[in-house]
């Protein structure tokens, strides 16, 4: 949920309140980042995104797309190679960015998305997805990442967004309190034609100042 503060009359038998429901990697907007250990070190990628997963406190699984791997080398992914300073993440006052920026300027520099879906995250490439592969690595926990295993498989779902993925007030769907912004917006009127009319009052601008 987000942090939110509440007033509350009490002059009536009930009283209700608005929750606003957020997934588990929106929250890290909400923490500005610390390091793996107290010193800031050179860390690998896959420490560091081990480390962002753990401070949601609600995920199991990750699934990695295996699009960037070492070549020559069987299995081999690239994200536990790559090395980055934590001190990236300070500004020279001292001063962290958030946990998701963090995270978010890992994954672009791989050319990565993730999603969540329940307790799973998905950390995609979606041109390796199109392309047709299936393989992903793997990595699990029991104890919310103290702990993980790592592993190899393939996962051959597909998931479509429809008409019927969403519900709207006729308006327009937002789902800004997800990690992946998307925002659908659809317009209740028809339009009959491609060409707006050019003397719309409302599209018109006076560009003449009052002397010409």
């Amino acid at each position: 949920m987000t942090p939110n503060i509440y007033t509350q009359g009490f002059e009536q038998h009930y009283e209700s309140i608005e929750l606003e429901a957020i997934d588990g990697l929106s929250t890290l907007d909400n923490f500005k980042f610390e390091s793996i250990e107290v010193n800031k070190k050179i860390r690998t990628f896959e420490e560091l995104i081990i480390h962002l997963v753990k401070k949601c406190n609600c995920y199991s699984k990750i699934y990695v797309n295996e699009n960037n791997c070492i070549s020559g080398y069987e299995n081999q992914k690239a994200i536990d190679k790559l090395l980055v300073s934590e001190q990236n993440f300070f500004s020279e006052d001292n001063e962290p960015v958030t946990y998701k920026e963090v995270l978010t300027q890992l994954l672009q520099f791989l050319n990565y998305t993730i999603v969540a879906d329940g307790d799973v995250l998905y950390i995609l490439n979606y041109d390796y997805l199109k392309s047709g592969f299936v393989d992903y690595h793997t990595y699990s926990t029991v104890n919310n990442w103290l702990n993980y295993s790592t592993g190899y498989t393939t996962l051959n779902h597909q998931y479509n967004v429809t008409a019927n993925s969403f519900k709207s007030n006729g308006a327009s769907v937002e789902l800004a309190t997800v990690y992946n912004q998307v925002s659908i917006k659809t317009n209740t009127y028809k339009k009959d034609v491609l060409i707006p009319d050019f003397f719309d009052e409302d599209k018109l601008t006076n560009t003449f100042g009052e002397n010409d």
